[in-house]
């Protein structure tokens, strides 16, 4: 038996049978079911998948209307049509605005009229189940992406933890393979406090991205004074290791005077990470020159390469998280990160073009922090 229904609903059974009969043979897709009462058909209704309803007006207990005002109450998407022997104004205009009727047929049909009314709103009911599939289907296809995206983010998370504390291992890596040396046993408390600070390092930056990801963010700044000795030391002086490595040119002009309050740390993040995207810049080879000075009250470090630039149209967004521009590694949280930590300095961080070419990146600390 198919799937597909119409429910006739008429206290007379040869009205019942001869209707029923004519949609068999006209509808072969569909299968007739019947009802003698307006109880009897709520209840199919009930268990049953119905396509359309027709259903007499003059009934016992309950009539056409009433059952078809009650049927638009729980399953409001089933066409329904009245048919009635009644030619009554009133009574047609209450079937249309209560009970949401199709069409109000009187009696005595033509059967051509009537099977050209059935069509016509089997076919409507036909679009509007389409309708629904597509709009399920539409609303699965919208979770999937949206746990792919996810799925996808956590990935590019995951990528850029171990991007972060890639130095960090290596560090502890290599101080760990020569504590074993005999050589150097006068200095291994040196070498065990590089592995303590390297894994301490590590926690703060997953701890960091986690709070992130759960929107309530907080860099912990731990400021100390540094000088431009001390600068040079221990901000530049990684850079100038990471140059030789990657054969970058390399060069840099550290002068200020006076002592700048900075937590090392998170400024040599900034500092790795706009090294890291200097070296992505395209530029062939690589070139990177920063230059550290006073200005006033502040303390200016600029920070230039020679690649191709940044797309005007993103200078303004390339700070926000997760956005990335034409880079083949990273999610775009690096700079979105930068920003956070010169902020917490009570700083500014601003991105540029070079007429030369290439980028500039200027952050602006304050001295007195």
């Amino acid at each position: 038996m198919s799937d597909k229904r119409i429910l006739i609903v008429d206290d007379d059974e040869a009205i019942l049978g001869s209707l029923s009969a004519l949609m068999d043979l006209v509808f072969e897709e569909y299968s007739s079911l019947t009802a003698e009462s307006a109880k009897e058909a709520m209840k199919i209704l009930a268990e049953k998948d119905i396509s359309l309803i027709i259903s007499d007006f003059l009934m016992p207990e309950m009539d056409g209307i009433q059952f078809l005002i009650k049927a638009k109450e729980t399953y409001p998407d089933i066409p329904r049509i009245l048919l009635t022997g009644y030619a009554d104004k009133e009574n047609a205009i209450k079937a249309i605005n209560n009970a949401g009727i199709y069409y109000y047929l009187e009696k005595p049909w033509d059967n051509e009229e009537l099977k050209l009314i059935v069509k016509n709103a089997l076919e409507k009911r036909d679009l509007i189940t389409e309708l629904e599939k597509k709009l399920k289907e539409l609303g699965e296809a919208q979770e999937a992406l949206i746990q792919s995206e996810k799925m996808s983010a956590i990935g590019k998370v995951t990528s850029m933890i171990m991007h972060d504390i890639k130095t960090p291992l290596t560090i502890i890596r290599g101080t760990a393979e020569v504590l074993d040396n005999d050589s150097i046993k006068d200095n291994k408390d040196l070498y065990i406090e590089r592995i303590i600070r390297a894994a301490d390092k590590i926690s703060n930056m997953i701890g960091e991205i986690l709070s992130f990801s759960r929107g309530n963010w907080e860099i912990q700044i731990n400021k100390a004074s540094v000088d431009s000795k001390s600068f040079q030391q221990d901000l530049i002086r990684p850079l100038e290791e990471l140059s030789e490595r990657y054969s970058v040119e390399f060069s840099s002009d550290i002068n200020f005077d006076g002592y700048i309050k900075i937590d090392i740390e998170k400024i040599t993040r900034v500092m790795n990470n706009l090294f890291s995207n200097g070296i992505e810049s395209g530029g062939d080879p690589p070139k990177i020159d920063i230059k550290v000075y006073n200005s006033g009250k502040n303390l200016i470090i600029e920070f230039k390469d020679n690649g191709t630039g940044i797309p005007k149209e993103i200078l303004d967004s390339i700070f926000t998280p997760f956005f990335t521009h034409g880079k083949m590694k990273g999610i775009g949280l690096g700079l979105a990160i930068c920003n956070e930590i010169v902020s917490r300095h009570n700083g500014t961080i601003k991105a540029g073009n070079l007429e030369t070419g290439g980028a500039i990146f200027t952050i602006t600390l304050p001295m007195e922090g």
